[in-house]
């Protein structure tokens, strides 16, 4: 994780040398923002997570690799909807926020997936959570799968209180 971290980074760093940054995540991407922060508090201004939970035991990472081996980068949409609630899932917003999700599918590839899932099984460091000394916030509705875990994120982070 820490040499992903450090990718982005050098990705921002490229385009926006010496600034700070405002980090934005969803799904497995807010995890990794914990990650970018503590490589480099000084330069991140805030976190802006969504779409997720806070799961130590990280038991849902498996099957997310062998559905994207069986069903490639188009397992992005439809998976989707496994974290909304029923009632939300047949919204037209419901199908908006997953087709915006999968539009990113051009810029990602199945194999970088795969990988980023591996990378974030590794533990956490002690006090991962609790480093984090910029403001934060976590953006879940209230019925989604996610939400109850994503309080979790917020009590481990004394800053995203």
């Amino acid at each position: 994780m820490q040499d992903i971290a450090q990718a982005c980074w050098d990705a921002i760093d490229d385009a926006y040398p010496d600034e700070r940054a405002i980090l934005v995540g969803c799904s497995i991407g807010s995890s990794m923002l914990i990650w970018m922060h503590n490589h480099r508090p000084q330069q991140t201004a805030a976190l802006i997570m969504c779409g997720t939970g806070y799961n130590p035991k990280k038991e849902f990472i498996p099957p997310r690799i062998e559905a994207y081996k069986e069903h490639g980068i188009g397992y992005r949409w439809g998976y989707t909807f496994e974290d909304f609630s029923p009632a939300f899932r047949s919204t037209p917003m419901a199908h908006f926020f997953a087709d915006l999700f999968a539009d990113r599918n051009v810029f990602g590839d199945v194999d970088t997936i795969i990988t980023q899932f591996q990378a974030y099984r590794q533990p956490e460091p002690e006090g991962h959570h609790a480093k984090v000394a910029c403001p934060a916030i976590i953006i879940t509705g209230s019925e989604d799968n996610t939400h109850r875990t994503a309080s979790r994120c917020r009590s481990a982070s004394p800053a995203a209180s």
